[in-house]
């Protein structure tokens, strides 16, 4: 995902986003997972500076089925976006139905992230 700073200055963060699954319904348990995955690449946390009208990066990265006939998880509506640092969420449209697990331990809403980002890696793009 991309974020754009559209502010006049620039800002500096470091860490991990945080995320919540939304629904109409309100909001849906979300475990999210600051580790690679298959289709989340290992990446450090560094700081790095978000100059105006630049944009800074982070990948999630999921499982879209159970793999269990007749077991679903929730699926959002949007995702609320927490940058590092901050306090206010930023809200983003998006039908997401992650899970992890096994049928006997079944964690709905598992995402793995990566830190916040400069660029994306080689073989990655929005």
């Amino acid at each position: 995902m991309a974020i754009k700073n559209t502010t006049s200055q620039s800002c500096t963060i470091s860490g991990y986003p945080g995320l919540q699954m939304v629904a109409a319904s309100g909001k849906i348990p979300t475990v999210v997972a600051q580790s690679s995955s298959v289709s989340v690449p290992s990446e450090p946390v560094t700081s790095i500076t978000i100059n105006p009208g630049a944009s800074a990066y982070f990948i999630l990265g999921f499982s879209d089925s159970t793999g269990y006939s007749g077991v679903s998880c929730p699926t959002s509506s949007s995702i609320e976006i927490t940058l590092p640092g901050d306090t206010k969420a930023l809200s983003v449209a998006v039908s997401v139905s992650p899970y992890g697990g096994t049928v006997q331990n079944l964690q709905c809403g598992l995402i793995h992230v990566t830190p916040m980002l400069s660029s994306l890696p080689a073989g990655y793009q929005i």
